[in-house]
């Protein structure tokens, strides 16, 4: 094979023979081409070997099936597919390589004459070749322009830490008193990394949390004197954590951007360069489907928000908490009609009230581990309370995991009077405060999961059939649902009773995430009920 190409590429050169085309021929028109060998028709190569005797002889197989239906009678050389090139065409970077399917014609890799299946293996290979080199330029100039735009920004971002800790010298850069258990919890960021680094964890924070995006923020104070330490301390105590972050303030989610970013985007799907749109609680055709209630339960649709001027749960001191519950308070005490109702202190709350709440599943507990590493649970129970109107539809949770979760619940599925409810009461409730909003990523919570809306809607729903398959939560995952038992998140069910709710918060409206809820409880139900059906189908 070496000394064939030898042989051929001998024969192409164009010191050998002339390599002009007559007029009459186009570049567009299919003809004969013309002889370039001279009168004989034959060129003898230094090594003594006919070159146009290969196309003059009976071709081996290998030779007949590369051309195919191209070859012509004998004595003559097989010109390539149209549309003919008749002039060399421009130099490839790789350079010209010699096509063993018409041996007087040098093409470029770029410029193929033949089809894909035409093409020697060789010259294929040489192609990937290229286009791989061209995709990995792409990738390291990606890199090089990504690394240049994160140290432009971290640049920008300790001048504006710098401007803000001059307006703000009373806050800014000053950690506030802290509760003893706060004092006691560890608050070396290196020694919390350390410990990270060891553990063996799958969650978010440990995943977008390198040594770079250490190194980064580990000496990075909040508007509130939040550490790096206070967002990752849960995730490292947990290591079962699935997300493993909580923010202490509002400024967090800008001044640790990578991490909170990365988490974020994992968690959400949502990018960095998106922004969250603006609230919309316009009603849709929500029919009951299960008027008779013989699945779905209850219908619970809740949202979180939090109060400007103040920082996040994580953060907040006694006297901060007390001061956020005599505010809001005094607003919902305000409210008349069906949003209207009473305020129950959970220090001052009497005995009596407290076991009938707790026997209407109304009064929130004191948090997990999750929440009590986040140091979410300081201070327990001051300035924690419950407010709930007359007819226990409407509530309000004050000093949870955020400053505020608005509630509206009622049993079995009417989801449009659920919703309405809620959308009166957040629009209320904003004459009177003002909350923590972000200009890309909406109203602000704790935890990266609550962000946007800040909206969960639900149901407790009956599903022995379907919460039995093996790929249940794969099924729910595809409807963007997410399954919990009916006693909160971390908990397991109970008699195939579920808490189905969204799963997205960020990037979507009010509207559109309840939407989510909705299609997927009517799928689940038409797929129980007839898992149902065929069970009782089946002969005994």
């Amino acid at each position: 094979w070496i000394l064939f190409e030898s042989t051929i590429v001998m024969a192409a050169s164009p010191s050998s023979r002339s390599f002009e085309a007559p007029e009459s021929v186009s570049q567009t028109q299919p003809g004969p081409l013309p002889n370039l060998t001279g009168s004989t028709g034959r060129t003898t190569s230094r090594f003594g070997y006919d070159a146009l005797s290969a196309a003059q002889r009976s071709p081996s197989p290998l030779h007949a099936s590369r051309l195919g239906h191209y070859s012509l009678p004998r004595g003559t050389i097989s010109p390539p597919p149209p549309p003919y090139r008749l002039s060399p065409p421009p130099v490839s970077p790789i350079g010209y390589y010699p096509d063993p399917l018409d041996p007087l014609r040098r093409s470029p890799l770029r410029y193929p004459l033949y089809p894909t299946a035409d093409v020697p293996p060789y010259v294929q290979y040489m192609r990937s070749v290229e286009r791989m080199q061209e995709e990995i330029h792409k990738l390291q100039d990606w890199k090089s322009r990504w690394e240049d735009q994160v140290k432009e920004k971290l640049a920008l971002q300790r001048k504006v830490d710098e401007l803000q800790n001059k307006l703000n010298p009373s806050i800014s850069g000053k950690d506030l008193e802290r509760s003893e258990a706060g004092a006691a919890r560890e608050n070396d960021p290196t020694t919390l990394f350390n410990q990270l680094s060891a553990a063996d964890t799958t969650s978010l924070l440990k995943k977008h949390l390198t040594p770079e995006i250490f190194g980064l923020y580990k000496d990075t104070k909040t508007l509130h004197g939040g550490s790096l330490a206070d967002v990752i301390r849960s995730g490292v105590v947990n290591t079962d954590s699935g997300v493993g972050v909580y923010a202490p303030d509002d400024s967090a989610y800008d001044k640790m951007k990578l991490l909170f970013d990365g988490v974020i985007e994992s968690y959400h799907g949502f990018r960095p360069d998106q922004y969250h749109p603006s609230p919309d609680f316009t009603l849709q055709d929500w029919n009951n489907v299960d008027p008779k209630g013989e699945y779905i339960i209850s219908t619970r649709v809740r949202t979180a928000r939090n109060l400007s001027g103040f920082p996040l749960p994580p953060l907040l001191n006694k006297q901060q908490r007390e001061e956020i519950e005599s505010t809001v308070k005094t607003s919902l005490e305000k409210f008349t009609g069906d949003l209207g109702g009473t305020y129950y202190n959970l220090a001052e709350m009497d005995e009596g009230v407290r076991a009938k709440l707790v026997e209407d599943h109304f009064l929130f507990k004191k948090g997990d581990r999750f929440l009590e590493a986040a140091g979410i649970n300081d201070d327990w129970p001051a300035g924690r309370g419950i407010f709930h109107n007359n007819d226990k539809t409407f509530l309000v949770w004050v000093g949870e995991e955020d400053e505020l979760r608005i509630i509206s619940m009622e049993k079995g599925f009417n989801l449009r009077s659920v919703f309405d409810r809620l959308g009166r009461a957040v629009g209320e409730m904003e004459k009177n405060f003002k909350f923590i909003h972000h200009p890309r990523l909406g109203y602000i919570s704790a935890c990266p999961t609550n962000l946007g809306t800040g909206l969960r809607a639900s149901v407790h729903m009956k599903i022995p059939h379907v919460s039995a398959l093996s790929n249940f939560k794969e099924i729910c995952d595809a409807m963007n649902l997410q399954p919990r038992g009916i006693h909160g998140e971390h908990s397991e069910s109970a008699g195939g009773v579920y808490d189905l709710s969204n799963k997205h918060r960020v990037g979507f409206t009010e509207a559109q995430l309840v939407q989510t809820m909705y299609d997927g409880v009517v799928a689940l139900l038409t797929l129980e009920k007839a898992m149902e059906a065929a069970e009782k189908s089946k002969p005994k």
